[in-house]
């Protein structure tokens, strides 16, 4: 049987990241096909995005257009969107090009 977890619901996602890459930052957090990184090294590249996103204007209600292939920093794009205080609009890169051009223009996302 799996030990039970009590998820604390009042808390958002970017928040339980970075508390998480607190506790433990030298754990493994993500790998894909070409890097591994930890706790500590994702909710630094997460930070520095999400200020880069807050410059350009993300912030409450912003959102956040992801068009990039799944991978470590596809995890990191979300999670700025996030901590920028904003939200995520995941674009597949198998979309045509009509409609993501048509995403784009009926969205206001940066």
């Amino acid at each position: 049987m799996l030990p039970t977890t009590v998820l604390d619901t009042s808390t958002d996602l970017a928040s339980l990241f970075q508390r998480q890459a607190q506790a433990t930052p030298d754990a493994v957090a993500l790998e894909d096909a070409h890097v591994t990184l930890t706790y500590g090294e994702v909710d630094h590249a997460t930070s520095a995005l999400a200020a880069r996103l807050q410059a350009l204007g993300v912030g409450r209600d912003g959102l956040v257009g992801v068009l990039m292939e799944r991978s470590s920093d596809y995890v990191i794009a979300c999670l700025a969107a996030l901590r920028a205080g904003g939200a995520f609009l995941v674009l597949e890169m198998a979309y045509p090009h009509t409609l993501l051009g048509s995403e784009r223009s009926t969205r206001r996302f940066h």
